[in-house]
């Protein structure tokens, strides 16, 4: 089959999403809005007990060095503020829409854990190196940069089994290279289809579209020039070389110094900060029943 039909498949496909899970919405939504409190959103996230459990553990973990317990929803949201809590639940409320089918020729739970180790890298960086504004918003945009991976396996399989064949016949090209020869296009555009669908935060979108284009190429919104797509290709590129989980590519290119420069870190420093991180990484893995390996 042409590149033409395949993609045909995979439009029509993304055309039927199902929708975001219910929890995540409304919090997208309450992210939107300059009118929601805290109430508000603890009430939303409540309403669903595994991310609220889910979310209770995360917050409880060293990665938010909390001094003491946190035991409900509102005091989460009341430690860490409105946004982070948002981000968190909106990355979890992906996971779940995205669960219950695996790929025995590509372990859904492995890309998951390489996806939550570049979303805990990337949000590292930005503290060590003060680099982001917004960490929390880089964690979202890590563990979600390979969405248009994800929805094309699960709606579109057929298309996705194609791309798997091309990597094993050319297991050193990268992924999104084998796409273009498949789809004619990659993860990173479907990925943007599927965020914009479900109206995902900007910076994710920004992230899923451009974490495999240096600074210069990237176009497309005001914020593509934002340093959160920088952060998202060098914590790709750490965890694609440290062998975190597996996306489907064993090696890629490196971030470009301009790409570095922006962040004001050395690739030998990221490694050093990375080498910080692995705990972190390896507690999140526990907190959501993701296997690390």
């Amino acid at each position: 089959m042409e590149p033409s039909e395949q993609l045909k498949k995979i439009t029509m496909a993304i055309q039927e999403l199902p929708t975001l899970n219910v929890v995540a919405l409304k919090v997208n939504r309450l992210l939107r809005s300059s009118t929601a409190g805290s109430g508000d959103l603890a009430k939303v996230i409540q309403l669903d007990q595994s991310i609220t459990a889910r979310l209770l553990s995360l917050v409880n973990s060293a990665a938010y060095g909390l001094r003491r317990k946190v035991s409900n929803v509102q005091e989460a949201v009341s430690f860490l503020g409105t946004n982070t809590v948002s981000q968190i639940v909106l990355g979890l409320g992906v996971l779940s829409t995205f669960s219950g089918k695996d790929n025995p020729r590509f372990s859904r739970e492995k890309l998951w854990f390489h996806s939550l180790a570049v979303a805990v890298l990337a949000r590292k960086i930005a503290r060590v190196k003060k680099c982001h504004k917004q960490p929390e918003d880089v964690f979202t945009a890590g563990l979600l940069h390979d969405l248009g991976k994800v929805a094309v396996d699960h709606f579109c399989n057929e298309s996705f089994e194609l791309v798997l064949d091309e990597l094993e016949q050319n297991p050193n090209q990268p992924f999104h290279e084998a796409e273009k020869k498949v789809y004619g296009l990659t993860h990173n555009t479907i990925g943007e289809w599927v965020a914009r669908n479900w109206e995902l935060p900007r910076r994710t979108i920004v992230a899923i579209k451009h974490h495999h284009q240096p600074p210069g190429s990237r176009e497309g919104f005001h914020m593509s020039d934002d340093t959160v797509a920088d952060l998202v290709m060098l914590a790709d590129w750490i965890a694609v070389t440290k062998g975190l989980g597996y996306s489907g590519t064993k090696s890629i290119e490196p971030p470009t110094k301009e790409s570095l420069s922006r962040l004001s870190i050395t690739l030998e420093e990221a490694m050093v900060i990375a080498d910080e991180a692995m705990k972190e990484i390896k507690e999140a893995a526990l907190v959501l029943g993701i296997k690390a390996d």
